[in-house]
């Protein structure tokens, strides 16, 4: 699963799945958030933080907490704020283009582009379905949705679109396959989620 985050902590953190949890500054992640966590810990690595100010250096998405045995809330605060910051700045990163296949038809260039897609071998392509809708992303930032609805409504297999799905791409087939916490995160969001899934090394 691709990560989203760095967490250097000295702390056990058990939330391992999409965040990169070290207790080295060498082993950050590039270009990802980082939260530091405990004042030892940040004094050490950034010396020139502020106790009173979560920010370490918001330009370079560097921000710090104390850690949970040093100011149980204050840490929890922080952490959850750290991570709506994180989720932010994955939306940025994303487009988001729903194809209205009743206004586009099967024959547009949006679609033709989205079936070449489907269909392309030479890397991986990641679907998430849920509730009637398909997210397909590729690996240059966009997720494109499609309503199962409305294929159906102008006549098409649904069928034979779906196997089409399911035997070139990787599908996420729903919410109770997703760990609770990315759930939670992604709500409303929920063309994000396969770009979770994706390892391609653009998205580092």
């Amino acid at each position: 699963m691709r990560k989203i985050a760095n967490i250097l902590t000295k702390n056990l953190f058990t939330d391992n799945i999409f965040y990169n949890v070290v207790d080295d500054k060498s082993l950050l992640i590039k270009d990802l958030p980082v939260l530091c966590v405990g004042i030892e810990l940040t004094k050490k690595n950034y010396p020139e933080f502020n106790r009173l100010s979560m920010d370490v250096d918001a330009d370079k998405d560097i921000y710090w907490t104390y850690g949970p045995r040093e100011k149980r809330n204050v840490y929890e605060d922080r952490l959850k704020e750290f991570v709506g910051k994180v989720v932010e700045k994955l939306v940025k990163t994303v487009k988001y283009e729903y194809v209205n296949i009743i206004t586009e038809g099967l024959c547009s260039d949006k679609i033709l582009y989205i079936n070449n897609l489907i269909h392309n071998k030479q890397k991986e392509i990641i679907s998430f379905i849920n509730n009637g809708l398909v997210y397909i992303y590729d690996s240059y930032k966009t997720v494109y949705g499609i309503s199962l609805r409305e294929i159906q409504y102008i006549g098409e297999n649904v069928k034979l679109f779906l196997s089409n799905i399911y035997s070139n791409t990787t599908v996420i087939t729903n919410k109770d396959s997703i760990p609770l916490n990315i759930r939670t995160l992604f709500i409303g969001k929920n063309y994000l989620i396969p770009c979770l899934y994706s390892n391609n090394k653009e998205n580092q």
